[in-house]
């Protein structure tokens, strides 16, 4: 009898466990002509209860019940000069924070204010033309504007002061000297084999021999961030001998992304295949961010060496070490605590802004050691905070981490694993809400339990009781039931 009463409470609380998934409604929101509203990049909600959708066709607000939607309009100066946006944020004031695209490169994105009671717009009034590829517009609790942006640095803006000042990481570099040593072998007989001037989506290759045993120089330029998109190598056939890995690389001049590696190597006698890859974007000549210092040989090229050579070239192997302050130039995400300060998520670890000594302090975190993945094979996304305690979200993982003792928990099941998270919020039973590109993932902390909802829809954003999922070309609402 003690037996089946036991095994009977583990049925019921089983049975509990399986009753307390919520209940999800979805109700589908269209324009006042019954279609959807287009691409939508960001969502909203002012003071006064309106929300607000950028898209790529213009600004929408919503009432509740109808749209209004703001665009550019030809031959007037007080409309919006652009249509497509990217991203939107609604300060103190109601003012709202555009950042848009002009037709031209990513770099060329502008950040725009909006004031919905004049319905005014305005450009450039934060130096915008000095932020390269902004990402992100929050405000803290000091009356200032922080400013993302993905790959040079992150931005405050004063309100009152009016001053913008950038906190960037400068990368090691290696010493401007080793470069005239390179020009004065190129061109010479002791150029063996080179790739250079690659362009978008080429592989490339060059044969060459080596008849005795000489010491030789490496010198690869490529595009990497935590691991490499354009990069050269040289193989000997089967074998891989030497390839270009970000962790050994130093920063090229221009964007971080930017990056050579210069090594000093034994050749034994041998055939030898020396080959670049490129990926469809950030190449010779089609640069979307700050180009290289040297530009010319952006890929691969070997030299032959001699002792004297030799000998002036090892020197300036070593790195130029530059004061960091950022752990990275690219910001995955901003969070603002409920003091008002200011925090940021790298690929590094997380940061905070003293506001005191006015610069950031660190806590590196290794993810790739955390979550047991190679160099770029998962990245950090987002970032929510409580209680002194963080949330990041990864492609495929939840990651709760103590800032304050540095103890962390990764949490993941199978259909996590499947799917593509993108955004991470909280509903008012506590539970946390993972917004993906296949499922919508609850995540209940007490229980330690996920709830999968399929969706396929991207990214969540939350308004009081209702939760609103920003899709590709409809905008679709839900909330949670009471179970």
């Amino acid at each position: 009898m003690k037996k089946i009463s036991t095994l009977l409470l583990i049925f019921l609380f089983i049975t509990s466990l399986i009753a307390q998934k919520p209940e999800l409604k979805f109700e589908k929101i269209l324009d006042n002509n019954g279609l959807p509203l287009g691409f939508i990049t960001d969502i909203e909600q002012d003071k006064n209860g309106f929300i607000w959708f950028t898209t790529l066709q213009g600004l929408y607000r919503y009432d509740g019940y109808e749209f209004k939607i703001f665009q550019n309009i030809y031959n007037d100066s007080t409309s919006l000069p652009y249509n497509s946006f990217d991203d939107l944020y609604i300060d103190s004031e109601g003012i709202i924070w555009l950042i848009c695209r002009d037709g031209g490169e990513r770099s060329r994105k502008n950040i725009l204010s909006f004031n919905p009671k004049k319905t005014k717009a305005k450009i450039g009034n934060i130096a915008s033309e000095s932020i390269i590829n902004p990402s992100q517009v929050i405000e803290d609790g000091f009356n200032n504007l922080w400013i993302a942006t993905y790959g040079s640095g992150i931005h405050k803006y004063n309100k009152a002061s009016k001053e913008n000042k950038m906190y960037c990481k400068s990368y090691p570099k290696y010493n401007n000297r080793i470069y005239s040593i390179i020009d004065s072998l190129t061109g010479t007989e002791n150029n063996i084999a080179e790739i250079n001037q690659v362009k978008d989506m080429q592989k490339l290759q060059k044969a060459f021999s080596i008849k005795e045993e000489i010491p030789v120089l490496i010198i690869s330029i490529g595009e990497g961030e935590a691991d490499m998109f354009d990069y050269g190598f040289i193989t000997c056939g089967n074998d891989t001998i030497w390839q270009m890995k970000f962790t050994n690389t130093k920063n090229a001049g221009g964007a971080e992304k930017n990056r050579i590696e210069i090594k000093i190597d034994t050749l034994i006698p041998g055939k030898y295949i020396l080959h670049y890859v490129s990926d469809d974007s950030h190449s010779y000549e089609a640069w979307n961010e700050p180009k290289p210092e040297v530009t010319d040989f952006y890929g691969i090229k070997i030299y032959k060496l001699n002792d004297k050579t030799k000998s002036q070239v090892q020197p300036y192997l070593i790195s130029v070490p530059e004061k960091d302050k950022t752990l990275s130039n690219y910001i995955r995400d901003i969070l603002i605590d409920d003091s008002g300060k200011n925090w940021i998520l790298t690929y590094f670890g997380i940061s905070e802004y003293n506001y005191d000594a006015v610069c950031f302090i660190h806590h590196e975190i290794n993810f790739k050691d955390i979550l047991k993945v190679e160099d770029g094979d998962e990245m950090p996304r987002k970032i929510f905070m409580e209680n002194n305690i963080f949330w990041i979200i990864t492609n495929k993982h939840l990651i709760k981490y103590n800032i304050n003792e540095k103890t962390y928990k990764v949490y993941a099941d199978s259909i996590l694993q499947k799917d593509w998270i993108n955004s991470i919020n909280k509903n008012t039973k506590g539970q946390f809400l993972l917004a993906g590109n296949k499922y919508l993932h609850i995540f209940d902390n007490k229980t330690e339990t996920f709830y999968h909802y399929e969706t396929k829809k991207k990214n969540l954003y939350r308004d009081a009781q209702n939760f609103f999922l920003k899709i590709n070309r409809e905008l679709t609402g839900f909330h949670l039931m009471k179970v």
